[in-house]
């Protein structure tokens, strides 16, 4: 009589015990992530030195310039804007050919759920024409940096 009750015992404290467990319950996430631009242009500034007037295709000192959009999470296009300033309105070239209106891209390459960009660089060089007055020269390059259109 005594195993028996031990035994229902025992039994009713599994039982008690087992109604303390609960299943596994699921919970949903959701998040939307925006997007983000960030890019880096280097050297934050294009020097030459000191330059002849008549000199053609002189090479900056610092170049290339390079463009590295790493920390975004999108393709990235660059444009080049504007140059001001003489001798660099007309005297800049990248790559030999006029600054303004060039288009570089920095396209997003997905590597384990992570956008990765190969940087992109040009050749700045100068042209300065016969004539130009001396004294140091500052202009500036304005680039329009923007995201895929939607």
């Amino acid at each position: 009589m005594k195993r028996i009750l031990i035994l229902l015992l025992t039994f009713g404290v599994f039982l008690g015990v087992s109604g303390f467990v609960l299943g596994a319950i699921d919970q949903g996430v959701n998040a939307t992530v925006n997007e983000n631009i960030s890019i880096l242009i280097t050297p934050s500034v294009v020097e030459f030195g000191a330059i002849i007037p008549g000199s053609s295709n002189v090479s900056a000192n610092n170049g290339p310039i390079s463009f590295d959009a790493t920390g975004s999470n999108t393709n990235v296009t660059i444009n080049v804007t504007s140059v001001t300033s003489i001798p660099f309105g007309n005297g800049l070239k990248f790559d030999g050919t006029n600054p303004v209106g060039q288009v570089f891209n920095q396209n997003c390459d997905v590597v384990s759920e992570v956008c990765t960009y190969t940087p992109v660089n040009t050749t700045p060089t100068l042209n300065v024409p016969v004539g130009t007055p001396i004294g140091p020269k500052i202009g500036t390059i304005t680039y329009t940096v923007t995201g895929p259109t939607p």
